[in-house]
């Protein structure tokens, strides 16, 4: 298994390119946010002594708790989003990520970022560069998701720089 370390955090990035790297959108988001509550659960070690029982926990009880320990709003509202991604697609049946879902993501990853994340970012994966805007929805979910669990391993570190530092633009 290949991690990549956000800090003390193990990120196992063979999943997240497999969630970016396929088309098949349940995967992807199935995926993207199995990731991002890994990163929860982390989240939690870092401020209960004993989570045996609160791993057990459904994501949306888990992230009330890390909002009732003062995880900032933008950081709840872009895990509520993937979480609320991931039910459509698990009990709606649905077979793709519905537009409006993923604008709000954008949307919430934005603020997170302080406007630094926009639909221009390039994202390199091995030796491919693709943009934002131009990506297939599964890969911009995926590319959220990885954003949002950057972000949020940063903050409740306490670490100034996050893992995906080179937000900028492309040319």
């Amino acid at each position: 298994m290949a991690d990549e370390c956000i800090f003390d955090f193990k990120l196992d990035t063979n999943h997240l390119i497999r969630s970016f790297d396929t088309d098949d959108h349940i995967g992807s988001v199935l995926r993207s946010a199995f990731l991002v509550e890994e990163c929860v659960n982390y989240c939690l070690a870092k401020n209960f002594e004993d989570t045996s029982k609160i791993v057990k926990f459904g994501l949306a009880q888990k992230i009330h708790l890390l909002q009732a320990v003062g995880l900032p709003s933008d950081y709840i509202g872009g895990l509520n989003k993937i979480k609320d991604i991931r039910n459509k697609i698990a009990h709606e049946g649905l077979e793709e990520i519905p537009e409006k879902e993923l604008g709000d993501l954008f949307s919430v990853v934005k603020n997170c970022t302080q406007g630094r994340f926009s639909c221009e970012i390039a994202v390199r994966f091995d030796n491919s560069t693709e943009i934002y805007k131009d990506m297939a929805a599964n890969k911009q979910l995926s590319v959220l998701a990885a954003v949002v669990i950057s972000y949020l391993s940063a903050c409740v570190t306490g670490k100034k720089r996050c893992w995906i530092s080179d937000l900028t633009p492309s040319l």
